[in-house]
C-alpha cells in the first residue's frame, strides 16, 4: 500500500518524504496532478507556470502532530477574457485555498467543540493529540452557525437559479451559466473563508 493511501491522502497528492522531528511528524507531498481549473473563469489548464510550497497541519498519526509541507502547482490562465493570467492549483475539499489546516482537521476540531461546548473539548482533543485552546474550539464553533446561516440565506436568494449551478462547474460558452456557477461559488467561498477567519 502507498503511504498516501495509508494517510488517506486524495487521489493526485503523493508522499515524497516523512522525517519525524521531536513531537511533529513533517510530511513532503507533492500534487501531481496535470491541469487544474482556473478559479475565475473555471476553464481547464495543463501549462504549468512553478510549483508553489504551502505548509499546514492535518489530523495526528499516533502520538505526532503532523505537519505538512505540499508542493502545489500555479497554471496558466490561456482564456483570453480571463483576468486571471496564473493561479494556484486548488486542492478542495481536502484544504481550502486560504487556510492554514486540513479541512479533516477543522472538521474534527469543530465536532468536539460541538460535541462538549468549550473547554471540555480542549481537554478531549489534548486526549487523542489534537491540540488546540479553548479560543480556538469556540472559534469552530461559531464557524458552524456562520456556514449555515450563510448557506441558508443562499438558499433563499437562489430558488430562481438552476437547480445545480451552484455545484457544477459552467458551459464555458454558456454566459448564463457560467454567471449562475460564479453566484453559487461566491457564497460558498464567503461562507467557509469568513468561518476560517474566525
Amino acid at each position: 500500500m502507498e503511504v498516501s493511501s495509508l494517510l488517506s491522502f486524495p487521489e493526485g497528492l503523493r508522499v515524497e518524504w516523512i522525517e519525524p522531528q521531536g513531537a511533529d511528524l513533517s510530511v513532503g507531498v507533492v500534487s501531481t496532478r496535470p491541469s487544474s481549473f482556473c478559479p475565475l473563469c473555471a476553464q481547464a489548464s495543463s501549462q504549468i507556470h512553478s510549483r508553489y510550497q504551502r505548509t499546514l497541519r492535518d489530523v495526528p498519526c499516533g502520538d505526532r502532530k503532523v505537519i505538512l509541507h505540499l508542493s502545489v502547482g500555479k497554471f496558466f490562465c490561456r482564456t483570453p477574457s480571463c483576468t486571471q493570467k496564473i493561479f494556484t492549483e486548488r486542492l478542495s475539499p481536502f484544504v481550502e485555498p486560504w487556510a492554514q489546516v486540513a479541512t479533516r482537521l477543522f472538521e474534527a476540531v469543530q465536532a468536539i467543540g460541538l460535541a462538549t461546548s468549550g473547554e471540555l473539548g480542549t481537554r478531549l482533543a489534548d486526549r487523542i493529540r489534537i491540540h488546540s485552546s479553548p479560543t480556538t474550539i469556540l472559534r469552530r464553533i461559531m464557524a458552524f452557525v456562520l456556514i449555515q446561516e450563510v448557506l441558508e440565506h443562499f438558499t433563499r436568494s437562489s430558488r430562481d437559479m438552476q437547480p445545480c449551478s451552484a455545484v457544477t462547474r459552467p458551459n464555458p460558452s454558456d454566459t448564463n451559466s457560467r454567471s449562475h456557477w460564479h453566484s453559487g461559488m461566491s457564497f460558498s467561498l464567503f461562507a467557509r473563508k469568513q468561518a476560517l477567519k474566525l
